[in-house]
């Protein structure tokens, strides 16, 4: 039975530990001020677009960057897909600071998949 309830508390510390790009979506619309949504995605190739509403602090600046976030909101951090560790690498050290920090799960490939909006970059880096 030890094993069962190890293996649930993965899946709800799981579960807590992802944001669902419909409910991400929803909260923006919604309530825009209520959260706050991260691209972490480093400039490795082409970065053409980003989730709307979203900033960009690459994985590898974020403890650099910490004081640009909001201390009193939820922090959406998202990365390529699901194959992607940055976003989980970059909520390590904002929830050791004491943020409150998701992975947006399925990263922006999900975002695309479900159609919702995204935002159109001139140049790769902005």
């Amino acid at each position: 039975m030890t094993i069962l309830k190890a293996r649930c508390s993965y899946f709800a510390a799981k579960n807590d530990a992802y944001a669902s790009p419909k409910g991400v979506y929803k909260t923006m619309e919604t309530d825009p001020d209520s959260i706050f949504v991260v691209d972490v995605r480093n400039p490795v190739g082409l970065i053409s677009s980003r989730i709307s509403g979203s900033i960009w602090i690459p994985e590898n600046e974020i403890e650099a960057r910490i004081s640009e976030l909001p201390t009193d909101t939820p922090i959406v951090l998202y990365c390529w897909d699901v194959w992607c560790g940055l976003a989980s690498q970059a909520a390590i050290p904002l929830l050791n600071a004491g943020y409150d920090a998701r992975e947006l799960h399925g990263g922006v490939k999900a975002w695309r998949a479900l159609r919702q909006p995204m935002r159109e970059l001139t140049d790769s880096i902005s």
